[in-house]
């Protein structure tokens, strides 16, 4: 089993060490949950989480002294969350595409509804999905990550509405159609290229700036609906 040490240091997204350390336990409660809770429906042959295996303080960043120009000059912790490794995300995934070193997925639409499945069960909204946080391992697995703050318990009505399955046809095509490529090409990856360059300002950004506002701004649509996930690779 391959091990993944997820470093989560107190900076400037926290006020307080206080809620800098609810961040660190509300993702430990949420990890445990899923996997206590878990139900393989429909049945895939791995579980589609990463699992938590332990938690220590890291003595390396612990107490450092954090500058004052970027992080306010705050004092902070930094805690390890020991996880099993689930691979790389679909955006480093799509970075592949052109040397024909992607993965493809197996099961992919079972996995999907799996995952989902389990986060409607367990009441976690998940509102930060997005290309960067669902990774494929070297046999082709599917697993989702990164349960911070942006993963929360809400109520049965809200989640019910939230993971809706939406007519999936429509859907992908409109997600085709919003990156402008065909479906015979690789979603994700046109998706690095082809919209940025649509923009002002964007023609002279490297690959990694790319991929960061993936992340963050072209990743917003792809957060529309949990489903998008059918279609990262």
């Amino acid at each position: 089993m391959e091990v993944y040490k997820k470093h989560r240091p107190f900076n400037r997204f926290y006020k307080t060490l206080d809620e800098y350390n609810s961040s660190i336990k509300h993702e430990v409660k949420l990890l445990q949950l899923l996997e206590r809770e878990f139900i393989n429906e429909p049945k895939i042959d791995h579980y589609p989480f990463s699992k938590l295996i332990d938690t220590e303080l890291c003595t390396k960043h612990h107490k450092i002294n954090i500058s004052e120009n970027k992080y306010r000059g705050r004092v902070g912790d930094c805690h390890i969350l020991i996880q099993t490794h689930c691979g790389k995300n679909a955006l480093t995934n799509a970075e592949h595409v052109k040397i024909q070193k992607n993965i493809q997925p197996i099961n992919l639409n079972n996995t999907i509804e799996c995952i989902i499945n389990n986060l409607r069960n367990t009441c976690i909204l998940r509102t930060d999905l997005h290309p960067g946080n669902l990774c494929i391992n070297s046999l082709g697995q599917v697993s989702l990550i990164d349960f911070k703050i942006t993963a929360e318990i809400a109520s049965m009505e809200y989640i019910k509405e939230y993971y809706k399955k939406p007519n999936l046809k429509d859907f992908k095509n409109e997600l085709y159609n919003y990156v402008g490529c065909a479906e015979s090409d690789h979603l994700i990856e046109k998706s690095l290229t082809s919209f940025y360059f649509k923009e002002k300002n964007h023609n002279d950004e490297s690959p990694p700036q790319l991929i960061k506002k993936m992340k963050w701004t072209n990743g917003r649509f792809f957060k529309k609906s949990p489903w998008s996930m059918l279609y990262y690779f």
